[in-house]
């Protein structure tokens, strides 16, 4: 009796493991990425979504897509910018998933919050968007942008030029940024060493998105000799200052009702605070809040990182930019702020960037889940559950695309009909295009534009980044301990 109960518990389990790894027939011609190649792109130093680009490269470049099995189940990968267009313009069918490892995990969801436009869809999504684009749509002050940067270059300009950390210095001043241009609040982060915001939110980060293994394995933060309590006492820290960020702001709207608040957090707290009608949960505003501060501070910094390194490891880039910044500014002699005007006259400054931004996607890997099924192409149908993996970092490494793909050559966006200009999305495409595109470039250029004016950026053939520029990968692709050194030019 017994024999015949376990063999008919073990003919179940088999028959329910094979139901989970069984592939959908929908997919089963798509080609396949092996359990082993999988094993030694996790085994490599080098971030795992550059990797995962690199050697299923062959594969991508040939077919497009690539099927393998994810925590989700099957899955496909996808690498052409044309498909990509399809998958980001239909936001209700291609969505955001609400299951991934970072929204599984108690303590990434409290740093990074739930309920924020990043992360949500449909209703809700729009809801946000709709309160949110007027902020982000608005004429920047370049006056303010400009200090933020004039705020590094005083310091930078007290060193003796060798081995400066370029990315922690910009981290600090897109952090200011973002205090003044969306909070209306000045964070210090550049004159003050000892910050408060950014000592906890990147010790917190770093720490969070260093150790993979416990987003995806939650359970660990619980087990004797694997706990973090330092970690979690970083998360409650700046989980409380966000929260003392909106006491604040909602004590001074109480305080002066009659002054108008264009800033985005004033906006959020108002939407809160209308009698029968709040379009924004004390939740929301908080998870929100938490989004901006990743999405509109490091993805700046990061490229930004970028493109310093890259002008110069080619001072010839660096020359011929530099060239275009005297020339349309009329070769100024003390450091002055560019106009609006003439940041519209610089056009080899938005090929630099653009190429910055290409040759180093920040957010190299974007996961959308099918809300049904959808004919992707004649020969590509989706089942409904899909997980959708877009490879940005590798779309923009596509030779069919982007011509000599590793070279740093800002030449090929001369064009805006160019097949690498139709083809450029770190921004991606489509309704859920990032909401902070328009300050994240603006900032950009003004940055470049003064600190190109003050300072010659060089390194050494000693350099460990001369060769490669060595990356990290914390949840985005950023420089690696990138140092730099100067020579103040005027």
């Amino acid at each position: 009796m017994y024999e015949w109960i376990l063999s008919l518990l073990s003919i179940y389990s088999g028959y329910k493991i094979y139901k989970i790894f069984k592939c959908p027939p929908e997919l089963a011609h798509i080609p396949r990425l092996d359990i082993l190649t999988i094993f030694k792109i996790a085994s490599t130093k080098d971030p795992f979504d550059v990797e995962m680009a690199k050697n299923v490269g062959p594969l991508l470049d040939k077919h497009g897509v690539v099927r393998w099995f994810s925590q989700h189940g099957w899955s496909i990968l996808v690498a052409d910018p044309q498909l990509t267009k399809v998958i980001f313009n239909n936001p209700d069918i291609f969505e955001k998933d609400s299951n991934s490892a970072i929204n599984a995990n108690p303590h990434a969801i409290k740093f990074f919050g739930k309920e924020q436009i990043v992360n949500v869809n449909g209703e809700d999504w729009k809801r946000m968007r709709k309160l949110m684009n007027p902020i982000f749509h608005q004429t920047w002050p370049i006056q303010t942008l400009s200090q933020c940067t004039r705020d590094v270059i005083d310091s930078w300009s007290q060193t003796d030029g060798k081995g400066i950390d370029i990315r922690d210095n910009i981290q600090k001043m897109t952090l200011d940024v973002l205090g003044h241009t969306v909070f209306n609040m000045d964070f210090e982060s550049v004159k003050n060493p000892d910050s408060k915001l950014y000592r906890i939110y990147h010790t917190a980060s770093s720490e969070l998105m260093g150790k993979l293994a416990y987003l995806f394995f939650p359970i660990l933060e619980k087990l004797p000799f694997f706990k973090r309590p330092e970690l979690h006492k970083q998360i409650d820290d700046y989980d409380n200052f966000v929260k003392e960020l909106i006491v604040k702001k909602r004590a001074e709207l109480k305080e002066s009702p009659e002054i108008e608040k264009n800033d985005l957090l004033s906006k959020l707290i108002m939407a809160s605070m209308e009698d029968g009608k709040a379009l924004m949960s004390e939740r929301e505003i908080r998870d929100n809040l938490k989004s901006i501060f990743i999405a509109g501070h490091d993805t700046t910094s990061n490229t930004l990182t970028t493109t310093l390194y890259y002008l110069a490891r080619y001072p010839e880039i660096q020359d011929k930019l530099r060239a275009e910044i005297l020339g349309v500014m009329n070769n100024p002699q003390v450091l002055t702020n560019p106009t609006l005007e003439q940041l519209k006259q610089m056009d080899y400054l938005n090929m630099v960037i653009k190429e910055s931004m290409r040759i180093m996607a920040t957010a190299s890997v974007l996961e959308r889940v099918a809300t049904k099924p959808f004919q992707l192409t004649n020969s590509l149908y989706i089942p409904a559950r899909t997980a959708v993996f877009v490879m940005l970092w590798k779309v923009h490494h596509q030779s069919e695309y982007f011509a000599k793909p590793e070279v740093f050559d800002p030449e090929r966006f001369r064009d805006p009909a160019s097949v690498e200009s139709k083809n450029w999305q770190p921004f991606i495409t489509g309704p859920r295009a990032c909401i902070g595109m328009t300050l994240s470039l603006i900032e950009q250029r003004i940055s470049l534009v003064l600190l190109l004016q003050k300072f010659y950026f060089e390194i050494d053939p000693s350099n460990p980044d001369y060769d490669r520029l060595r990356l990290n990968s914390s949840g985005m692709l950023c420089p690696k301990d990138l140092h730099l050194d100067i020579r103040q030019r005027i």
